[in-house]
């Protein structure tokens, strides 16, 4: 998907994101349940509860993430950075750093739902109206680490396994075995490293009694659970959930991303936009931008590549494109 603006894969993020969710919610519930110490809910109703504001915050989520990560990628590119195994897991690394800003809220916002029940804006209001706004922020910590780790699971380390695992000669000849191996890898270790952040930050989320979140407080969350026992509790329905959304997200991307690109080749090329100093290409069509690398071109090639190409399809501007390539 090299030719996929950051908002392209963002819309592409929120679509995965809503899909995961709705097949993977139950999970979600037993995780929190399980790690409350209570007994896991039978009750489709309570199983499904909080999956409006889990939807409406996951696929946001997912949007920032991918499109992060993309504009991570895209402005590496452009800086002459080569892309390794290193810049993707970091780039997807920072997109979920950034999506934790989301996150954290959503996640507290939802968990006293599934505790009291009641809507989302009710909860919501209960919460910040008995503590204050900020406290919809307890357990950023934790959550920042879990999502930089998560991500760089999901959306980083997946094509690196996938690099790898396709140069292992029994397994070069099948890409699918390759692409389920990577995932479900990707999808594991994410959620081992990830899970005892997991129940600390629900730890921290569900007991609001304490003031502003503070290193002392992360602190008790962790004594108080490892105390317990219960570090790794719910981790088999949040790892199983983890190893699914590995899938799905991964499935949803690699699909509509091809089917973006397949759309847009289909487009007709409207021009050339300048940037500073150097020319950088851009396929212009209806509601969408696509760079293809910068050029040194002068004005007289820039008039003579939109009379040319106006109208023509994106391959054949490409290969036209190539006579002015330095």
């Amino acid at each position: 998907m090299n030719s996929l603006t950051a908002m392209d894969t963002a819309a592409i993020g929120g679509i995965a994101g809503a899909v995961e969710v709705t097949l993977q919610q139950p999970t979600v519930t037993m995780k929190n349940f399980l790690q409350q110490g209570k007994p896991i809910p039978l009750n489709p109703k309570v199983l499904y509860r909080g999956w409006f504001v889990n939807c409406a915050s996951i696929a946001p989520i997912c949007c920032i993430q991918f499109g992060v990560n993309r504009a991570l990628e895209n402005f590496l590119e452009r800086s002459g950075v080569e892309s390794s195994h290193a810049t993707l897991i970091g780039t997807a690394a920072a997109a979920g750093v950034v999506s934790s800003v989301v996150s954290c809220p959503a996640e507290l916002v939802m968990l006293h739902q599934q505790k009291k029940g009641g809507s989302f804006a009710s909860v919501s209001r209960g919460v910040v109206s008995e503590h204050s706004a900020r406290i919809l922020y307890r357990g950023m910590l934790p959550t920042v680490a879990r999502e930089a780790l998560w991500v760089g699971s999901y959306l980083g380390l997946v094509p690196v396994l996938q690099d790898e695992l396709g140069k292992i000669e029994p397994l070069a000849d099948s890409p699918y075995t390759v692409w389920a191996l990577a995932a479900s890898s990707a999808g594991l270790i994410g959620g081992t490293l990830t899970h005892p952040l997991d129940s600390i930050k629900t730890r921290m989320q569900m007991n609001l009694r304490a003031e502003a979140v503070t290193s002392a407080s992360m602190l008790a969350a962790v004594r108080e659970v490892t105390r317990e026992g219960a570090l790794f509790a719910g981790y088999l329905p949040r790892t199983a959930r983890i190893l699914g959304a590995s899938f799905i997200l991964n499935t949803v991307k690699a699909h509509l991303g091809d089917a973006l690109e397949a759309s847009a080749e289909l487009q007709p090329f409207e021009g050339i936009t300048y940037f500073r100093s150097f020319t950088y290409c851009q396929v212009h069509t209806p509601g969408r931008h696509k760079g293809y690398g910068r050029l040194d071109v002068s004005t007289r090639m820039k008039q003579d590549l939109d009379e040319s190409c106006h109208g023509a399809s994106i391959p054949v501007f490409l290969e036209r494109l190539k006579l002015y390539v330095i």
